[in-house]
């Protein structure tokens, strides 16, 4: 799974089976909730942004990865005004056929690798929200470049982002548990028959830690299963100190790196405040 076409097909998908579900995981939803959540996130979000950054401007909002807006609702109480966009035909349509969504807040499809359809400088405030770790690492750099973009000088970006996959925590082996392995206890062919047998169940646990890691592995497996024609939600990472690169690049200024638990017990997540230059050093 290593294409825009295919994160749009597998999103789509989603919005006609459990499209709740899709973009909070783990919950059976009801929908008074769902978007509860969203507004909650949002005023949470608001008062670190305040912290972080109390000159931020309150105009227009840009909400990428909207799916049912879930978010852009809760901006819509923050700004002015709300443009929320997404990949999926189907989340966008029933983020704009929701009548809790309020005048404020109107939603558009954008397909491509670029935000071609937005002027340069023309918002506030860009957000991102766990939706930057299910596309294909290679259009990362292009969006948050686009963010940046978008943003106007003095604006502020914030994105999300897995940094890291955790190592798996193993339970501890209790085998031979008050049975050590010492150089006098127990005799020698016994001893070499623990040591022997200790390694190889090492080895295999170690196997399967390394392609539990493994991002390779993830990719081969995504694209094994939309070669099936699955739906894929696919999680990728991609370091800080590259993160930072890449923002640097761009035109933007980090003020903050915050971890969080958005992506989940398996990956190390951090949120990104960044603000575009007034005078960015090269063309962005």
């Amino acid at each position: 799974m290593n294409s825009l076409s295919d994160v749009r097909h597998s999103w789509n998908r989603f919005a006609e089976s459990d499209a709740m579900a899709a973009v909070m995981t783990g919950e059976d939803w009801d929908e008074a909730a769902f978007y509860q959540t969203g507004l909650d996130d949002i005023d949470s979000l608001m008062k670190e942004v305040e912290r972080v950054y109390p000159e931020f401007k309150r105009g227009s909002a840009f909400d990428f990865g909207c799916g049912l807006g879930r978010l852009s609702l809760g901006l819509a109480r923050h700004f002015d005004s709300v443009t929320g966009v997404d990949i999926s035909t189907r989340m966008i349509e029933r983020a704009a056929a929701n009548p809790r969504t309020p005048s404020n807040a109107h939603f558009t499809l954008n397909e491509g690798e670029r935000l071609e359809d937005f002027d340069t400088d023309a918002f506030d405030f860009v957000l991102s929200l766990i939706v930057l770790q299910h596309i294909p690492r290679k259009f990362i750099k292009g969006y948050l470049e686009e963010f940046l973009r978008i943003a106007e000088p003095g604006g502020l970006v914030v994105f999300q982002l897995p940094t890291r996959k955790r190592k798996r925590r193993k339970p501890k082996l209790e085998l031979w548990k008050d049975k050590p392995l010492r150089w006098d206890d127990p005799p020698f062919p016994k001893l070499c028959y623990r040591a022997a047998f200790r390694l190889f169940r090492w080895i295999p646990r170690r196997i399967v830690h390394a392609i539990h890691v493994s991002e390779t592995w993830n990719a081969l497996f995504y694209a094994w299963q939309s070669r099936k024609g699955n739906a894929v939600m696919q999680m990728n990472t991609i370091r800080i100190p590259r993160l930072k690169r890449m923002i640097d690049d761009a035109g933007g200024e980090i003020l903050e790196v915050a971890e969080d638990s958005r992506a989940g017990d398996e990956y190390d997540s951090h949120t990104f405040y960044v603000t575009k230059r007034r005078n960015p050093a090269g063309p962005i």
